[in-house]
């Protein structure tokens, strides 16, 4: 199998996955997106956004050093704990998504 399609196939599983998993995930304050920039990558980069505003609240991208992905907060971002716990869901999931895959 030719490198090209593989990746395509890779690239048609993380679509059905984010359309599947990731785009309908929201929690009462926090929605998720895909930044589609990034799906050819080798990891992906989510944009985390305010419901009511549509601010972009920071970025759940993987950090290699830790072996995980993390949140990265936009600059002054203060967030409940609430908010907090729907991005650790969040990540649980990337990182299921990853580990099942692998």
């Amino acid at each position: 199998m030719s490198s090209k399609t593989n990746n395509s196939k890779c690239n048609q599983k993380l679509m059905k996955f984010v359309e599947d998993y990731v785009e309908p995930f929201e929690s009462k304050y926090l929605h998720f997106k895909l930044d589609h920039n990034t799906v050819n990558n080798k990891t992906q980069i989510y944009i985390v956004y305010n419901k009511t505003q549509d601010a972009v609240l920071g970025f759940i991208k993987w950090y290699g050093a830790w072996v995980q992905y993390t949140y990265v907060t936009a600059d002054g971002c203060i967030m409940a704990k609430s908010c907090l716990n729907d991005i650790n869901r969040f990540i649980d999931l990337l990182m299921f998504e990853r580990k099942r895959t692998q």
